[in-house]
């Protein structure tokens, strides 16, 4: 059973052609009848034509605006980086002390960087920041040398 509201809207949006997001954000502008933030759900098809079926892509987008939320961000790095991350935007840097006191469970944080020297270090804690989703992951851009050109921002 349709609404009242769903009704009214164009039957036209129904059979839109796949075109490019910025010719289409205006027909779902137009739209939006709602009082509140309406949201928007993208698929997309990836054409891969490999002979197992069980492909498996892993990236992460960054929006430009952001997420709209506030992230607090780790650095795990040695001391002479330390200096480097604060001034990139970190909110927390530790080194071998800050390993310890995620080991005891304080973990006050959203995302977790950290550089390829201390990866080893921090790999012994897999079973703790693996199931939360923290463990860094050099694919995806989390553990990197280069902290001043590092995306902070989530």
């Amino acid at each position: 059973m349709k609404s009242k509201r769903f009704k009214k809207l164009p039957e036209k949006t129904s059979d839109l052609p796949s075109e490019m997001i910025e010719k289409l954000l205006p027909v779902v502008k137009k739209n939006c009848t709602t009082k509140f933030d309406e949201s928007l759900d993208i698929s997309f098809q990836i054409n891969n034509k490999q002979k197992k079926n069980e492909i498996n892509i892993r990236t992460v987008v960054n929006l430009p605006g952001g997420t709209g939320k506030k992230v607090k961000v780790a650095v795990v790095c040695e001391d002479a980086k330390s200096s480097e991350a604060k001034t990139a935007g970190a909110d927390i840097v530790g080194g071998d002390d800050f390993i310890e006191k995620i080991k005891n469970g304080e973990m006050n944080f959203e995302k977790l960087i950290c550089t390829p020297t201390m990866m080893i270090k921090l790999s012994k804690l897999g079973k703790v920041l693996g199931p939360k989703g923290l463990m860094p992951n050099p694919k995806l851009g989390s553990v990197t040398e280069d902290l001043k050109n590092c995306n902070f921002k989530c």
